[in-house]
């Protein structure tokens, strides 16, 4: 979210629209389900060095007495999270890294530590890519699918897993679709060289 310093404000109005929603005539207030916001700023709101915050409703002269079943908050800055030396084994800072995006090193890293966060990746890339973008992402899917086909094929079979033969299989294919050499590697991962050999 850009910087917005009354985004406080708006989140209360945000939170009882929620909470006057969920809320049925008659019924009980304990049965009304607990509202829990997270606000992810793309600016600082607060002068505090921690990079998230949590609001609670507390009274004024007495700060250390907190209501209880009130809304809650979470302010996450994201400026002051990019300063830390982020934990890829915390899935809060795993899943930061990623919306963030400014760090593809780091994103990376969050991928192997969090199977559902690759798979978020590759969502994203084919819904926010072009034509071709998008066509490549179908291609890297249907080109890992027969990976873990073959794999899962060896090793049902006893064989061993030497897969070379297996990306060559599938790189041969990707050239009579038409694609090009540079396509073909990153989703083989197969050397340009070793893709040219396949067209003499």
């Amino acid at each position: 979210m850009k910087k917005d310093k009354k985004i406080s404000k708006r989140n209360e109005i945000y939170k009882s629209k929620i909470i006057s929603r969920e809320s049925r005539a008659g019924e009980e207030y304990k049965k009304t389900k607990k509202v829990i916001s997270v606000l992810i700023l793309n600016f600082n709101l607060f002068g505090f060095e921690e990079y998230m915050q949590k609001a609670l409703t507390v009274l004024e002269r007495h700060r250390e007495y907190v209501i209880e079943g009130m809304p809650i908050t979470y302010y996450i800055q994201l400026p002051k999270f990019r300063e830390i030396n982020s934990d890829m084994n915390n899935k809060l800072e795993q899943w930061l890294v990623f919306m963030d995006g400014e760090d593809w090193g780091k994103i990376k890293m969050a991928e192997k530590n969090n199977r559902i966060l690759k798979e978020a990746e590759k969502e994203l890339e084919y819904l926010t890519g072009d034509a071709e973008t998008r066509r490549l992402a179908e291609i890297r899917e249907e080109a890992e699918f027969d990976w873990n086909w073959s794999m899962a094929h060896a090793k049902d079979a006893g064989i061993e897993q030497g897969t070379k033969q297996t990306k060559i299989e599938t790189a041969k294919k990707l050239l009579k679709m038409g694609l090009s050499i540079e396509q073909i590697s990153e989703a083989t991962e197969l050397s340009k060289e070793e893709i040219n050999k396949l067209t003499i």
